[in-house]
């Protein structure tokens, strides 16, 4: 299994000239190299160009009378999605419009979305997108943020929650938190409160956030307080309590549609005992995601099916 990224054709002849160093750099080689990676050995690629025109420019790499004639930029994007097409390069031109054009209903009924949306666009429309439909949307005109390929974060004891530590991690549509004890080490939801404000869109118009949390000591008092409280505060969230008295829960985890946390003590606003926070990039670690992330969904006995990352399970069982 690989994430799915939908690129557009100008973003990824971009990239591919600084690659060759055709352009100069807009981010930092470092960058360049993880890309390089996530692109074209790690997920399934998606452009903004229809399949047949794909077909077209590969057939003229083995014409070499056809390919002399084509110009530079052409050869590059011809040599490229050679690159690529050891795994099949499909088309997302309608997706790609949906997210340019932010048309919230179409969105909904697309049957593929995207993991990572890499965009030409300004890095300031990017964001728009990404705080618009709770996506990892990326523009090559900015430098990304290193914590995002992976973060250790060390909680010292005593020491409180920075949301400072978290405000890297981009923007979701879904979460799952996956913790024995966070009716009691949370009941108020100071600590989800600390998560929504790092990965809850704030110009979120999508029909629902999914907010899925499995738990394993039952609280019902607490319980009922938190779920009126976080759909009164976030009227777009739709939030699912699973009880799963038979799950052995190890490492506490959350699960976003990009990346994957995982912590030793459980999620609290204090620590009495230094522990610790990993943060995993899905586009990197696919297939420990979905391995965990399976495992996860497994145990639950009423799925809540609305969630994305529980469908993302379902469907590939």
């Amino acid at each position: 299994m690989q994430p799915s990224i939908f690129m557009t054709v100008d973003f990824f002849i971009r990239f591919c000239k600084m690659l060759t160093n055709q352009e100069k750099l807009s981010m930092d080689k470092k960058w360049l190299n993880y890309l390089e990676e996530i692109i074209f050995e790690k997920s399934t690629v998606y452009l903004n160009i229809p399949a047949v025109e794909i077909t077209r420019l590969l057939r003229l790499r083995q014409n070499k009378e056809e390919y002399s004639k084509c110009d530079e930029e052409t050869k590059l994007l011809i040599n490229y999605l050679f690159k690529l097409s050891h795994n099949r390069i499909r088309d997302c031109r309608e997706a790609v419009e949906i997210f340019r054009t932010k048309q919230f209903g179409k969105y909904k009924l697309l049957t593929k979305k995207p993991d990572i949306l890499f965009l030409s666009d300004t890095a300031e429309f990017c964001k728009e997108i990404a705080e618009s439909f709770g996506i990892y949307c990326i523009s090559n005109d900015v430098d990304l943020d290193p914590r995002n390929t992976r973060v250790t974060v060390k909680v010292l004891n005593r020491e409180r929650l920075d949301i400072n530590e978290f405000c890297y991690l981009p923007k979701s549509n879904s979460l799952i938190i996956e913790d024995p004890f966070i009716l009691d080490n949370d009941w108020d939801g100071d600590f989800i409160d600390i998560l929504l404000s790092c990965f809850y869109p704030t110009k979120f118009n999508n029909p629902k956030f999914y907010l899925s949390i499995i738990y394993t000591e039952e609280n019902t008092t607490n319980r009922l307080q938190l779920k009126q409280r976080l759909e009164r505060k976030y009227p777009l969230m739709q939030v699912d309590f699973v009880f799963a008295p038979k799950y052995k829960l190890h490492d506490r985890n959350i699960y976003s549609n990009s990346f994957w946390i995982s912590c030793g003590l459980g999620f609290q606003k204090h620590y009495k005992k230094v522990t610790q926070w990993d943060s995993y990039p899905l586009a990197l670690y696919y297939t420990e995601y979905t391995k965990r992330l399976k495992a996860c969904v497994n145990t639950m006995e009423n799925k809540p099916m609305d969630n994305p990352l529980v469908r993302l399970v379902e469907l590939r069982n």
